[in-house]
């Protein structure tokens, strides 16, 4: 069976998000400095970013994306922050289950009424089935979190939603746009770098300054970057001529990447839950590519 090209690039980008987000837990177990970290990700992205417009990509770009690349590059790392701050008033399990179902919901809509998309019914099947996948995944960590502000977390809620969707119809609109590819990536590693290091700029001079940056997190950093760009790169080649939607509710897929790294580099248990998510996830794939 033939299998379309958006749909290899989403699986792709599912792929090298998965393994980037299981590196994200990778530094957080080493302990390694998060403001460093991310400045050294950025950076690192912004050069090899820069190397793939030399080489594939040339400067073509409208003032209006220009625009966008600046607001999603301000939206990313507000959305991870209210993330967090979003945590702090309902379980985990209601946020992602509900931030992936309605997230998924709102950009399948907006695919449709901005982008002309249409959606097949076997699509349709997938995605209702990847809302009972994270309901599978998620649901058993209700009984151990309290529910400080159930009213102010779902309203940081509805925020997390309505930006992650603006980021990726930001993305789908600069992917069908006249802009190149290789030089919208380079601009989006170049506004991540500033506002990383800006974030807290004295505090990452001071470590170098005191000599405690190490090679392993420089090289854990590039070994990042690279999976962060390819991401980029995937992600926005699928938006090209895949559906806002389906393409967003593969990537949501990447969850799968940490869970079974994580099974085997930390040794964590495989639950039946997580057996039928996997199942079921394969399923859903294959109903994409009908």
């Amino acid at each position: 069976m033939f299998i379309e090209s958006w749909l290899i690039y989403a699986l792709l980008a599912c792929l090298s998000m998965g393994i980037f987000s299981f590196t994200t837990k990778v530094s957080a177990e080493r302990e390694y400095d998060k403001d460093l970290n991310l400045t050294y990700v950025y950076f690192f992205s912004l050069i090899l970013s820069s190397i793939c417009l030399i080489l594939f990509g040339e400067i073509k770009y409208s003032y209006l994306v220009l625009l966008l690349v600046l607001v999603a590059g301000y939206l990313a790392p507000l959305n991870l922050r209210l993330r967090f701050t979003t945590l702090k008033f309902i379980s985990s399990s209601m946020f992602f289950i509900n931030y992936r179902i309605f997230s998924s919901i709102l950009l399948l809509l907006s695919g449709m009424f901005l982008f002309s998309e249409s959606i097949t019914n076997y699509q349709i099947v997938g995605v209702l089935l990847g809302f009972f996948i994270f309901y599978l995944l998620l649901e058993k960590k209700d009984k151990k979190e309290k529910k400080i502000d159930f009213k102010k977390g779902i309203k940081y809620l509805f925020y997390n939603i309505l930006i992650v969707s603006g980021i990726h119809v930001t993305r789908k609109y600069i992917s069908v746009s006249s802009t190149d590819l290789y030089f919208y990536i380079f601009l989006t590693a170049l506004v991540g770098f500033v506002a990383s290091f800006l974030n807290n700029p004295k505090h990452v001079i001071n470590l170098h300054k005191k000599s405690k940056v190490s090679k392993k997190i420089v090289l854990f950093s590039l070994f990042q970057a690279f999976f962060f760009i390819s991401n980029l790169v995937f992600l926005t080649s699928a938006y090209i001529t895949g559906n806002l939607g389906v393409v967003y509710k593969l990537i949501s897929y990447s969850i799968f990447i940490p869970i079974i790294l994580s099974i085997i580099y930390y040794n964590e248990k495989i639950t039946f839950k997580k057996s039928i998510a996997f199942v079921l996830t394969v399923v859903s794939v294959w109903l994409f590519s009908i």
